[in-house]
């Protein structure tokens, strides 16, 4: 009997003993299960935004998600929110007993339980959440997914997708995953949509960030210009080949720079080639040995890419078929089909005729987009079914909606011209063909004028954009084609290539005016211009990059000249007395990094006799300046200069060249700003001149250097407080305390347009801002650099900060007494309740050499009932902090 006894409580015993141990390990290691919930945790979460943005993609490309997959993110969201729970009530399970003695064992072991518990949960949910595709695997109706917009023009905002597109572009990005496929191809007839198909490619794979580290981009041209297209790849490379002239020379830079890195996988785009290209001549591998270098063609023709450039894989991208066809022009129109069913048969017939283009689909909609019905019946009468037709047919339709002769002649300039245009070239031969010819027209409102037509070819499709700014304009070569064939014979144009002999005189003398372009086949090198002070009429008269080295007095015979442009004449070092004078009609003066030695009011003139400033008094036409003036002292000896109603200027005082500071922080060279640079070494009375002051109103990009009379503020410069102002830079004045305050106690309005700030070198600034400010101050600013600014304690009070949600770029160096970036005031208040100040926006933060700094943000005063102050960055960024001493 006690054998049976103690068998049964042997086996009691046996099954007891597991879930008392299992209970007990719950009290004693729940530290540890609550540290094995916080890693399970965040392995769920890291697992959930993975898949979340597997969603996102596919929910973007109107994909349907997978039952499975939602039901999995609602358990994991449910057991994900459990977790955080018992992690925020850990707290409870650390209250004591027994007077402090003993941890409560009650909560110990409920949390050890629990988080025990859900950790296993997590760890059986993670693996399930592992799908090979988030959605159904059939595509929607009409999309194809992943392919983007690769039909609508530029400027749509549509988001059409058709087959025809869908499946040339996704074939195109399979084979750029293809490691043995190097040269990819796309050709088909002009006006199809090659340029605008490469452009979506480009675009996705920088969305998507890869495979490729860069991606480059040139247009070649049917005449191919070398230093352009390398011009164009060193652009996109951050690649400087300024002080190389060679042709060799920079494409052995480019080849270098192409070949750096064999990890680097780099993507080149070349668009529009007719023929072979010499791609060792360019500086592009022609034989990629590590198959980092990756080459992506168009052309119109399938044997330039395969037999001429050989490439590996081709894809033909044809004309829209009539459904794609009508959809996107009924896209263009907008709602006008919708509710006439006339007017939609008529659009039916007038598509059928446009051969499936792109361009002449768009071009033809938009320019019946609001015409009256009849002129929508003549559209479908005068449109021949032959493709050549077509194209002179859509061209002259187009043509004859045009309400002006000065837009019609300016769209056949740009046909003749042909490619991308600088605009600057266009009003050049524009004003010498005389199609901005108005009775007592400024050259400011002729580039207005030109800048309005120009806008009006946009609008009707006619030209495009050559870029991000508004510099160059693009037209089309089928519009080119057009132009320079007979469409237009009535104009008398003739057109000459490159492989001209002698000219056909019975022609000339039919033109009354003449366009050439040579290439790069002449140059020409002209030292001696005093022959031009022979054309009396001249008007417009340009140096720019010329290697004259003396401009003779014969220039001021030309009384009519309104414009004058000696940008880029290095090598110029004399004008001579006389030589500027005459020129009172003058508009425009460009010296930008040209002569700046200009003679002073008392000096004597030598055998290197040079101009002085007193021949520009009676300039009182004069409303865009470009100036170098090496010695500031030579304007303390002249009275006010004409320079008062100026409308675009740069003018360097002191020999400061260009401003680097502003291309450190990411901007661009701020060409066609407003921009004022002094260095005015003890020479600051003359920003008591009147001209100074006036232009200081307008100025956009300022840099002030070795200011020594302002003795507290450099606002008194400027009575409207800089309002104009987007880059400032001031260093090396020790007299400024504080740079801008505000007057008998009201707010300070100053700075509402500035982005960029830059300080350095001000030994005795105290303050940024002394006195209350405006709203509007410092709201739109991006980057603030701080340098040897030694008496600064800190840069912005509290109650300032709300304003600075624009803010991305901080940097503070070797400012010895700075203690923190923010402070806060005794007395002032906090606009948060819950003491956090939020910069959204912020990405690089650098702090370096500051002894005396403590913290980011201090209180004056401090109570034991405080709550810190808490700053809040939203974007993750490398932060530079050597050395400082936090606490």
């Amino acid at each position: 009997m006690a054998d049976i006894v103690q068998s049964i409580a042997s086996k009691v015993a046996e099954y007891l003993a597991a879930p008392i141990g299992r209970r007990c390990g719950y009290l004693i290691f729940s530290n540890s299960y609550v540290g094995q919930l916080k890693e399970e945790l965040e392995k769920l979460d890291d697992a959930m935004v993975g898949l979340q943005r597997s969603v996102d993609d596919a929910e973007n490309n109107m994909r349907e998600i997978k039952r499975e997959v939602n039901r999995w993110k609602n358990d994991a969201e449910t057991v994900a929110n459990k977790a955080r729970g018992m992690l925020d009530d850990e707290g409870r399970a650390k209250k004591t007993c027994f007077c402090g003695w003993l941890p409560n064992p009650k909560e110990r072991y409920c949390l050890g339980r629990d988080a025990r518990k859900t950790a296993q949960a997590i760890q059986a949910l993670i693996p399930q959440g592992k799908f090979e595709r988030v959605y159904y695997e059939s595509d929607p109706p009409g999309r194809v997914a992943g392919t983007p917009d690769v039909n609508s023009s530029a400027g749509d905002g549509g988001d059409t997708i058709v087959d025809s597109r869908a499946s040339v572009f996704q074939g195109i990005m399979k084979v750029l995953d293809d490691e043995k496929l190097r040269v990819i191809g796309v050709y088909g007839p002009g006006g199809v949509g090659k340029t605008k198909l490469l452009e979506e490619v480009e675009k996705n794979l920088s969305k998507e960030k890869g495979p490729f580290h860069m991606i480059v981009k040139a247009k070649v041209s049917q005449i191919p210009v070398s230093k352009n297209i390398q011009d164009e790849i060193a652009d996109a490379l951050k690649l400087d080949l300024k002080d190389v002239q060679s042709e060799s020379g920079r494409a052995n830079r480019l080849m270098e720079r192409l070949q750096r890195d064999p990890s680097e996988k780099v993507l080149i785009i070349l668009d529009d080639l007719w023929g072979e290209l010499d791609l060792n001549a360019v500086g592009i591998p022609s034989r990629d040995i590590n198959g980092k270098c990756k080459l992506l063609l168009a052309s119109r023709f399938e044997d330039v890419l395969k037999k001429k450039m050989s490439a590996n894989k081709t894809f033909f991208l044809g004309g829209l078929n009539n459904d794609e066809a009508f959809g996107l022009f009924a896209k263009t129109v907008g709602n006008r089909l919708e509710d006439d069913k006339d007017l939609k048969a008529i659009a039916a017939q007038v598509v059928k005729k446009l051969a499936g283009l792109p361009l002449l689909i768009i071009s033809i909609a938009k320019t019946l987009k609001e015409s009256p019905v009849s002129a929508w019946r003549i559209a479908q009468i005068e449109i021949d079914e032959s493709t050549k037709e077509i194209q002179e047919t859509i061209v002259k339709l187009s043509y004859g909606h045009l309400t002006t002769e000065d837009a019609k002649c300016l769209f056949l300039l740009c046909g003749l011209i042909g490619g991308t245009i600088h605009v600057e070239l266009l009003w050049v031969l524009g004003m010498g063909l005389g199609l901005f010819e108005k009775i007592n027209e400024t050259i400011q409102n002729s580039r207005e004028r030109l800048n309005n037509i120009l806008d009006s070819l946009r609008s009707i499709c006619l030209l495009q954009d050559g870029g991000d700014d508004k510099k160059n304009v693009t037209i089309h070569d089928l519009y080119s084609e057009v132009i320079i064939s007979n469409a237009f014979s009535d104009q008398n144009c003739l057109i000459i290539n490159s492989d001209y002999g002698s000219w056909p005189r019975e022609k000339l003398e039919k033109c009354w005016a003449c366009l050439v372009n040579v290439g790069n086949g002449i140059n020409c090198y002209v030292e001696d211009v005093a022959n031009l002070g022979k054309l009396k009429a001249l008007r417009i008269l340009s140096f720019d990059g010329s290697i004259i080295s003396r401009l003779p007095k014969e220039i001021g015979k030309l009384t009519n000249l309104r414009s004058l442009n000696l940008n880029h004449c290095y090598s110029l070092k004399i004008i001579e007395p006389g030589a500027l004078k005459g020129l009172i009609d003058l508009e425009e003066l460009h010296m930008k990094k040209s002569f700046d030695q200009w003679m002073g009011k008392h000096e004597i003139p030598s055998k290197s006799c040079r101009v002085g400033l007193v021949e520009l008094k009676n300039w009182t036409k004069l409303a865009s300046l470009e100036i170098s003036i090496c010695h500031p002292i030579i304007l303390l000896e002249d009275d006010d200069l004409p320079f008062e109603n100026l409308d675009k200027f740069w003018i360097d005082i002191g020999n400061i060249g260009f401003w680097t500071d502003i291309q450190s922080f990411g901007w661009r060279e701020n060409e066609g700003l407003t921009t004022m640079q002094l260095n005015l070494e003890g020479c600051d009375s003359i920003l008591s001149r009147k001209w100074v002051k006036k232009n200081l109103q307008k100025t956009q990009c300022l840099y002030l250097s070795e200011l020594s009379e302002f003795k507290e503020s450099p606002r008194e410069l400027c009575t409207q407080g800089f309002r104009e102002v987007k880059y400032f830079n001031i260093k090396d004045s020790p007299s400024i305390k504080y740079i801008a305050g505000s007057s008998n106690g009201l707010p300070l309005i100053a700075f509402g347009k500035l982005e960029s700030f830059f300080l350095e070198n001000l030994i005795n600034l105290e303050k940024i801002c002394h006195g209350p400010i405006a709203p509007e101050c410092f709201n739109k600013l991006k980057a603030l650099r701080v340098r040897q600014c030694d008496q600064l304690k800190y840069l912005w009070c509290l109650s300032d900060v709300q304003r600075l949600v624009q803010l991305e770029e901080i940097e503070v160096w070797k400012c010895d007494s700075m203690q923190s970036i923010v402070t806060h005031d005794a007395g002032e208040d906090i606009v948060s309740t819950n003491n956090k100040v939020e910069l959204p926006n912020v990405r690089h933060l650098a702090l370096n050499e500051l002894p005396n700094m403590t913290s980011f943000c201090t209180k004056a005063e401090i109570t034991l009932e405080d709550i810190p102050i808490q700053v809040i960055f939203f974007h993750f960024f490398p932060l530079s902090i050597c050395p400082i001493r936090m606490r």
